[in-house]
């Protein structure tokens, strides 16, 4: 079987309706899912064997179920990463995840990669649009 694509996304239940949302609008279908606090933040631990379980992870998947895109999501507000500052949150996060996308890219080199970044409504403590990034 196939999984056209991989949603590669934090665990943060305020993230939950903006990829649904984002996944029917797009009709994605079929996919696989990993989420996990910090999204990418996990790719880079300093704990050698639990970045390399991930990424033997996420390379499984693309390659057993032929994935042709992956979807790494980032969000305002992340409690994983602990940054206060969103200017700042947001700096290290996309720098987070342009390692992601190269280091996937140095085993897949075709795969097609989409960045997207959550804005967070505070009022309503939720993830309310995800951007391209």
């Amino acid at each position: 079987m196939k999984a056209k694509t991989l949603i590669f996304g934090c665990s943060d239940v305020r993230l939950q309706n903006a990829v649904e949302e984002m996944i029917k609008r797009q009709d994605i279908k079929p996919y696989c899912q990993i989420f996990i606090p910090g999204s990418v933040k996990v790719l880079f631990d300093k704990n050698e064997s639990i970045k390399d379980f991930f990424i033997t992870q996420l390379v499984f998947l693309c390659k057993k179920f032929s994935v042709e895109q992956i979807i790494f999501i980032g969000h305002e507000g992340c409690n994983a990463y602990g940054i206060k500052n969103r200017a700042y949150e947001k700096t290290v996060q996309i720098k987070d995840i342009n390692n992601a996308e190269q280091l996937i890219r140095n085993v897949i080199p075709t795969i097609k990669i989409t960045r997207l970044w959550g804005i967070l409504n505070p009022a309503k403590n939720t993830i309310v649009e995800l951007q391209t990034i």
